[in-house]
């Protein structure tokens, strides 16, 4: 799904489950350099247990938009 933050577009798998509130969420976040990608067997297996699974394109990567962050911390801020 695609979603905005800051004006630009992120990428943000789901897994086919969608969001639901009342779900517990688990996040999973790449790598620099990386993408959502690296996550598929961990995230599906907590999406089709009950949880939401979510692992964002940080900015700049795979499919979301925006000026990659200079350091570690400035993406520890953006997420």
């Amino acid at each position: 799904m695609l979603v905005q933050q800051s004006g630009a577009q992120i990428f943000l798998a789901d897994y086919g489950k969608g969001f639901d509130p009342v779900r517990p969420t688990a996040l999973f976040v790449h790598g620099a350099g990386m993408d959502h990608s690296v996550w598929p067997l961990q995230a599906r297996h907590f999406a089709y247990r009950g949880w939401n699974a979510l692992a964002p394109d940080l900015p700049g990567h795979g499919r979301s938009e925006g000026e990659l962050r200079p350091s570690i911390e400035a993406l520890a801020d953006w997420v």
